[in-house]
């Protein structure tokens, strides 16, 4: 939640994907996770930060489709040039 906040007080348009948490609300607003990370909606993203691993998520088919990955989990075990790892 706190990572969400700071992005959008920086003016970036946050949406998510969580197969387990379909919504929740915070500080008065609502979100609703994306239905499918592996099509058209990572390609529209600037960029996909992965703050969660799930064993259910493809990472692999989500580096391709995306410009950029941030990845603070250490799930990408590949080098990839669209990767960045904290």
């Amino acid at each position: 939640m706190e990572i969400i906040k700071k992005l959008e007080e920086e003016n970036a348009v946050v949406s998510y994907y969580d197969p387990y948490i379909p919504e929740f609300i915070n500080n008065g607003r609502k979100y609703k996770s994306l239905e499918d990370i592996h099509g058209e909606e990572i390609k529209e993203r600037d960029i996909v930060i992965i703050i969660t691993d799930h064993s259910t998520i493809n990472y692999e088919a989500v580096v391709k489709k995306a410009k950029i990955v941030f990845d603070t989990r250490n799930v990408i075990k590949d080098k990839n040039e669209n990767i960045e790892k904290l």
